[in-house]
């Protein structure tokens, strides 16, 4: 329980510190390094929607290939919890959208 916690806890803080970082950064140097390309799926409008109205994609970089569906599950809720504006019933499919194309290789 407490490794899960201390793993919620370091990516919200790695999040954080990468949006302070990309903050500073000079506007088109940004948008080149911060550039994401994302997959056809259902879960891209939603991202598109309620992750870009506060913030860059450039963190998909960083939990790409660690954040099993669960944990995107977890990082989701607590974005809702400080306003993103995602439905209940789109929780489930932003998850599995992020598991599936930013998850861990298969």
């Amino acid at each position: 329980m407490r490794m899960k916690w201390v793993s919620r806890a370091g990516g919200l803080a790695l999040m954080g510190l990468t949006l302070l970082t990309v903050s500073a950064a000079p506007q088109q140097e940004n948008k080149d390094a911060q550039a994401v390309e994302l997959p056809e799926g259902e879960g891209k409008a939603i991202l598109l929607r309620a992750c870009t109205a506060c913030h860059d994609l450039g963190g998909l970089k960083l939990f790409k290939g660690y954040y099993t569906e669960e944990l995107w599950r977890e990082l989701v809720v607590d974005m809702v919890r400080v306003g993103a504006q995602v439905k209940e019933d789109e929780i489930t499919i932003l998850a599995r959208y992020l598991a599936e194309h930013f998850g861990p290789e298969k």
